[in-house]
């Protein structure tokens, strides 16, 4: 029964938001929130390999810079002439920068998207998959979006690696579409092992 409860407990402390941003109001985490589970979904549902989506510490993870990206436009923003985002609008993201944090971490939305599709998350499930050498998973990291000033444009960055630590990072441009819907836009590359 002891070993339960020491089970329990790490199960609840890599669930439980201890990385939150200081003094982030709770509309502007709910915003953010709503454009990092946008991504969240769009993975669960594009990948065919089972993903376990970790719960790393900001500041262990990369911050957008105000370099040059190589930009690729999706089908969205092709269909929808979606502009790059500029440098000024880099620079903006950069001064609110909120992508070193996990959204798994700091958005309920987001672990109880995860929890209802019964998609493995959390520093425990990362830990049992390395230690497995499991082949067959995909480790995933998104952050908190990071919003512009009108709400309508969010970066979101995303990494992803197997348990053999081979992997890649990229930066996502989001927009918002005229239903309020948040789309992909443009990716670029920002690391890759």
């Amino acid at each position: 029964m002891l070993m339960l409860g020491y089970v329990l407990a790490a199960t609840l402390q890599s669930m439980a938001p201890h990385d939150r941003l200081p003094l982030l109001r709770a509309d502007a985490t709910q915003k953010a929130c709503a454009a990092s589970l946008s991504v969240v979904q769009s993975m669960v549902e594009a990948v065919d390999t089972p993903l376990i989506f970790s719960g790393w510490d900001g500041a262990k993870t990369s911050e957008i810079s105000n370099s040059v990206y190589n930009w690729s436009p999706t089908q969205y923003a092709k269909g929808n002439g979606t502009a790059l985002p500029s440098r000024s609008m880099m620079s903006e993201f950069i001064n609110r920068d909120y992508t070193r944090y996990s959204a798994v971490v700091n958005c309920l939305s987001v672990r109880t998207f995860l929890k209802n599709r019964r998609v493995r998350f959390g520093k425990v499930e990362v830990t049992k998959a390395i230690d497995a050498k499991d082949q067959d998973v995909m480790i995933v990291d998104v952050s908190l979006a990071a919003l512009d000033l009108t709400g309508q444009h969010a970066l979101v960055t995303r990494g992803q690696f197997g348990t053999f630590g081979q992997g890649g990072g990229w930066v996502l441009a989001l927009v918002r579409d005229r239903s309020g819907h948040w789309q992909e836009a443009h990716v670029a590359p920002t690391w890759m092992s």
